[in-house]
């Protein structure tokens, strides 16, 4: 295996997004006004995370043990001053692994992982820029062999980078038609991966009636979208008008119909009605509840979402149909961070952005929780799909406990029936992700995890199942220095590369 894989053109791709991506976040950086670009705001937090792992696992009734050291120097920065919001969580794993029966002890495998977002108010309430950059490891086939993380060789998995860029611009008309201009630009690359690259770009035009227009208002939405995976490019355009109805504080909902057209389903641009409709309820800052249903041309779209926080515990439910033009494997209906859904408990805790980050991230430190993890399961698109996926995320926080659970379901088909070697049978999948951390002095506390992972069977395919557990101790011995322990069991039960894994961990992390 190459030690340095960037050295190799092909694999630097997701590098070049990435830079495209930076350069156009420091533009609109530099068009701020000095005054918005408070430098006191910028937080940057260096990491060092060193584990030590010795592995027990048995493959096709082979016994192997292994040893392996993983470095992972990070950074994290959080901006929150001014008119500039936003947040970084970058790290890059090394990985030496000792002589066995897998292959000789050399420095074989690097990682990156990042979570980035940003927000900027590029002209005072009228121009902005949201842009989000991840890098994950993700499966290239749901068949395929699974893995709990990354320390673990398998040729079925692929890093995969992905880069959106949307600046915007709203405003009002008169003091009585507002308006809204977007453009949209998305990258997703998997490294090494025979999976083609996907790039949508997109524009959207929004016009409306202004705020405070009485009980019934209208919308009209233009968009037009291009969508490329390899060599292959579709363009969709869609029409929409809305009746907008607004009977009374906490209640609103709408009727849209419209027209649009695509070329994703078959070689010459076709045309379709669709309608619609929706209805939203926030009785409270607390609690959101929506519906919303239209008919498009692949069929049914619907979307439902349901919010609600406690004083010391957050759900939330989201169910989701829609065309999912990424080759990202969670596609539309991204599962949220532990990061995300502790960010979202705390709103009522302490409003201040800036404030609350600081709260989350103390939180995710004492307790000892991966902000950045989400339940397993998705795979690698290899085209535009239709994806119906469930996500349900629960959070709990107490003086000396926390529990969190994320759970989701997921039914994915290709829809882009064009392209060659299109594998039109639904690949459905159900996982869970679940941590109880119980705090046992002011500075060490226990964990204890859960996850798996099932992909159903078809016609063609066998289907497989991922189990977890791992049990952890940490204990922070100075402010910057932090050491733990853990012991994890996993098994796949599957028709191909079936194993079993038991492993023991000594961890040593750094912030400074």
């Amino acid at each position: 295996m190459t030690a340095f894989p960037c050295l190799r053109p092909s694999a630097c791709a997701p590098l070049a997004l990435l830079a495209r991506a930076a350069w156009a976040v420091c533009a609109g950086w530099a068009a701020l006004p000095a005054a918005a670009q408070n430098a006191g705001a910028l937080r940057i937090t260096p990491t060092l995370d060193s584990t030590l792992t010795a592995v027990h696992s048995t493959r096709l009734n082979a016994p192997d043990n292994e040893t392996i050291l993983q470095l992972r120097p990070g950074v994290q920065l959080q901006a929150g001053g001014g008119r500039v919001r936003g947040r970084l969580d970058y790290g890059l794993s090394a990985f030496y692994r000792s002589p066995s029966v897998a292959g000789q002890g050399q420095i074989d495998n690097f990682q990156n992982r990042l979570n980035a977002v940003l927000n900027a108010e590029v002209v005072e309430r009228w121009a902005f820029v949201d842009a989000t950059a991840t890098i994950t490891q993700q499966a290239l086939s749901a068949y395929g062999q699974q893995s709990v993380d990354g320390t673990q060789v398998n040729s079925n998995r692929s890093e995969v980078s992905q880069v959106s860029i949307r600046p915007r611009a709203q405003g009002v008309v008169a003091g009585a038609v507002s308006y809204q201009v977007g453009l949209s630009a998305d990258a997703t690359h998997a490294a090494g991966a025979a999976t083609p690259d996907s790039n949508n770009l997109g524009l959207s035009v929004t016009l409306g009636q202004a705020q405070g227009g009485g009980v019934l208002g209208w919308s009209a939405l233009g968009t037009q979208q291009r969508v490329t995976f390899g060599s292959r490019s579709t363009e969709s355009g869609r029409l929409a008008l809305s009746l907008l109805i607004r009977p009374d504080f906490g209640w609103s909902g709408s009727l849209r119909g419209g027209h649009e057209t695509t070329s994703l389903t078959s070689v010459y641009r076709q045309s379709y009605d669709n309608w619609g409709g929706e209805v939203r309820w926030t009785p409270s800052p607390r609690t959101t509840a929506l519906v919303s249903a239209d008919r498009r041309y692949f069929g049914r779209a619907y979307q439902v979402q349901l919010e609600h926080r406690f004083a010391n515990s957050s759900l939330r439910f989201t169910s989701i149909q829609d065309a999912n033009n990424t080759a990202n494997g969670a596609g539309i209906g991204q599962p949220i961070t532990i990061y995300q859904a502790l960010y979202n408990q705390f709103a009522s805790v302490q409003p201040d952005p800036t404030l609350r980050d600081l709260l989350v991230r103390s939180t995710l430190l004492s307790l000892r929780l991966d902000g950045n993890a989400v339940v397993p399961g998705g795979f690698v698109n290899g085209g535009s799909s239709l994806q119906r996926r469930d996500d349900l995320t629960l959070t709990y926080t107490a003086r000396r406990s926390a529990f969190t659970l994320q759970a989701f379901s997921s039914d994915t088909r290709r829809i882009d029936t064009v392209s060659a070697g299109v594998d039109a049978t639904p690949v459905r999948q159900e996982g869970l992700n679940a941590v109880i951390s119980y705090r046992l002095t002011p500075t060490s506390n226990a964990n204890l995890g859960a996850s798996g992972l099932r992909t159903h069977s078809t016609a063609t395919q066998p289907g497989n199942r991922l189990k977890s557990a791992t049990l952890s101790w940490s204990d922070q011995i100075t402010p910057f220095v932090n050491v733990g322990a853990s012991a994890r069991h996993s098994a796949f039960d599957a028709q191909v590369n079936p194993y079993r894994e038991s492993a023991l961990s000594a961890t040593l992390n750094l912030r400074f």
